[in-house]
């Protein structure tokens, strides 16, 4: 399953959000209760050894609005 947010700057498939364009995202992973379960500055972050459920995705790249997006890791 992949899903694109924002013309295809930001992506998610096989456990994995990859950001295009930008070689210095942060990329913060927090669980459904809000608590911060991963944070990586880089264009992409394995999500694939947190436990399986739903998370969200903030991406921030300077000089663009944050990118938010919920996905499901299997």
């Amino acid at each position: 399953m992949e899903v694109s947010e924002n013309d295809g700057q930001m992506a998610f498939r096989d456990n994995t959000v990859y950001v295009n364009g930008c070689e210095d995202a942060l990329i913060t992973v927090f669980d459904i209760s809000g608590k911060s379960a991963l944070s990586v500055k880089g264009n992409e972050a394995y999500l694939g050894n947190l436990e399986c459920g739903t998370y969200i995705v903030i991406v921030a790249v300077e000089g663009r609005m944050d990118q938010t997006l919920k996905v499901m890791v299997k």
